[in-house]
């Protein structure tokens, strides 16, 4: 129950109860894991929006057998200072870890951050007896290959554009991320590549009326009235199986589908079409309708 409530302040988002779901999200939670444990030893991998299904678990297979063969081979300090580090590693990454594999959503890097404190503090009771000069060598080694792979890693963040375009090559699973790209590509007035953007993002999520609605207005810019059309059809089909938006939610989603409708019937001079839509939004209290439109 404790574990049930502090999760909810965290993220208000519940698994499906059904079992299937439940034994895909333990198997998600474990793997993921595993990729952390990885990444927070071998810097490979690393992407701005990651998933599961773009991110191997090799390295974290890697990094367990080194662990575990070190301890095996030399053992440790203090066992107690070891459960400790791995208690604190546990602690600071289920949660999040939990809550991205119940959604299968993104696995953010940066809640290494924390945890990784446990994984170097394991590290720290391994018995090792080595000379102080080499592993003076090996420790600035290290620093030098983590530094190096940091800084590589900053023109990624230069700007909305590059960080969009690094998502979409290091996790092209996320339809998120051509979402977003697209909205880069709208805001350079590059129609027709977000166009490209968005399609890609519905051909990964195919459910997601916000998709269709942001490549409509790429289409109407494109003056391409018929596949605008299209989108908006497939909108409101959509909205009018959704079960997840909550009801004044769905009402506003679905009064602006068919506001955009209706304008771009009227483009297409299907005036009586055009008002019949117009109506349609006005029912559902559209607030977007302009003063001027005539349908």
């Amino acid at each position: 129950i404790a574990w049930f409530f502090l999760r909810k302040t965290i993220v208000n988002v519940f698994p499906d109860s059904g079992i299937h779901h439940f034994t895909l999200s333990i198997l998600n939670f474990f793997e993921a894991t595993i990729i952390y444990i990885g990444k927070s030893v071998i810097p490979v991998q690393q992407s701005v929006m990651p998933l599961l299904q773009n991110t191997s678990i090799s390295p974290g297979i890697i990094t367990l057998s080194l662990i575990g063969f070190l301890i095996i081979r030399f053992g440790v300090r203090n066992k107690a200072v070891a459960i400790f580090g791995f208690a604190w590693f546990l602690l600071y990454i289920c949660i999040p870890v939990w809550a991205a594999a119940t959604n299968n959503s993104e696995h953010y890097e940066h809640r290494l951050y924390t945890s990784l404190i446990g994984v170097l503090i394991i590290v720290s009771q391994v018995n090792l007896k080595v000379n102080k000069k080499p592993a003076v060598y090996l420790f600035a080694a290290l620093v030098t290959i983590y530094s190096f792979k940091t800084i590589s890693r900053y023109p990624i963040y230069e700007n909305a554009m590059s960080f969009t375009i690094a998502g979409t090559n290091e996790a092209p699973s996320n339809s998120m991320l051509y979402m977003l790209l697209g909205n880069q590509y709208d805001l350079l007035k590059e129609y027709s590549k977000a166009v490209s953007c968005y399609t890609k993002a519905i051909a990964l999520k195919p459910g997601n009326t916000d998709y269709y609605a942001r490549r409509f207005a790429s289409y109407t810019y494109l003056e391409d009235y018929g596949h605008a059309l299209d989108d908006c059809n497939k909108g409101i089909s959509l909205l009018s199986d959704q079960h997840t938006l909550n009801s004044s939610k769905l009402v506003e989603t679905k009064g602006l589908y068919y506001l955009s409708r209706s304008m771009t019937h009227f483009r297409l001079a299907h005036f009586q079409l055009a008002s019949d839509d117009l109506q349609e939004a006005i029912k559902l209290q559209c607030n977007d309708i302009p003063l001027d439109y005539p349908a």
